[in-house]
């Protein structure tokens, strides 16, 4: 098992890569220290396979995704701004309850994303 130091070390530039793909979402960098930590993926596995159902966040995203596939202003509103390149105004409790559950970041009063991992998974899912 890696150290801490060994982790820091090994991750380099790549925990701004990380950064990136989960928007600092402090669950999801646990999960990839943690298996990064155990070694039970290394970091080309994380990055590949982190927007797949083989990745080690799957549970997490396929719960996300059972909420919006059950609520369908959720899912029609958040199919909206993971295919959009620029930030796009929904309903405002559309926009709140997509907030609320961490989907997207607001800006001003449109929504974007949270996170390159979320726009990567769920663009695939939400046709």
């Amino acid at each position: 098992m890696a150290t801490g130091y060994e982790l820091e070390k090994k991750l380099g530039q790549n925990l701004i890569k990380l950064m990136e793909l989960i928007g600092g979402h402090p669950y999801l960098l646990q999960q990839a220290f943690v298996n990064l930590k155990s070694q039970q993926v290394n970091l080309e596995q994380l990055f590949n396979l982190a927007p797949t159902e083989e990745g080690i966040f799957s549970d997490y995203l396929r719960q996300l995704l059972w909420h919006l596939q059950h609520n369908s202003p959720l899912e029609v509103g958040y199919r909206k701004v993971v295919k959009a390149n620029a930030p796009v105004r929904l309903d405002s409790e559309v926009a709140f309850k997509l907030h609320s559950l961490g989907l997207v970041k607001l800006s001003g009063n449109d929504c974007v994303p949270s996170c390159d991992l979320y726009r990567q998974y769920f663009s695939e899912r939400l046709l």
